[in-house]
């Protein structure tokens, strides 16, 4: 899951970046922190139910 929601993400912000649209750019920079963000937040979670 955390695989293809980076890939994607990923992919919009280099095209973003080579259209040179810098407020686009910045939104998808924002979507990629989120999914580690998401992910990071998901791993903790399961971290602590399995104690």
């Amino acid at each position: 899951m955390i695989t293809g929601a980076a890939f994607v993400a990923l992919v919009m912000g280099a095209l973003a970046y080579v259209s040179g649209d810098s407020s686009t750019f910045l939104v998808n920079l924002a979507e990629i922190i989120g999914v580690i963000a998401l992910f990071a937040l998901v791993c903790a979670t399961e971290s602590i139910s399995e104690r």
